[in-house]
């Protein structure tokens, strides 16, 4: 069955300081990672300066692209359009038959040398 790898808190930003979000520890009992940080600074005589630091596990090129371009339209007062709905995912998720799914590659499998 597909699954979300992260599923981060909703926070409120108004781009000051830093946005974050946590993962679980590892099984090693290592401390919690930050999969996404987003950190504004400005100081003055300097430019104000954007800081993204975020997990690989969490983007693609397309997707960084996206995220990329929209941050600057929105540095401009350009029109972010909304999000895409993650609903439609959810749903075809749900719906999945996953005792069918893993007969299907126990079938396709059963024979395979580790």
């Amino acid at each position: 069955m597909p699954y979300a790898q992260v599923i981060l808190a909703s926070k409120e930003s108004e781009w000051q300081g830093e946005v974050k979000g946590i993962l679980y520890p590892n099984i090693h009992g290592s401390p919690p990672i930050d999969p996404l940080r987003l950190t504004a600074t400005a100081t003055e005589g300097r430019d104000a300066e954007l800081n993204l630091e975020i997990n690989h596990a969490l983007y693609d090129a397309e997707a960084i692209s996206k995220l990329l371009l929209e941050i600057q339209d929105s540095y401009y007062g350009l029109d972010v359009p909304p999000a895409p709905s993650f609903q439609r995912y959810l749903d075809y998720a749900a719906a999945i038959d996953t005792e069918a799914q893993a007969a299907f590659w126990h079938d396709q499998l059963h024979r395979a040398a580790p």
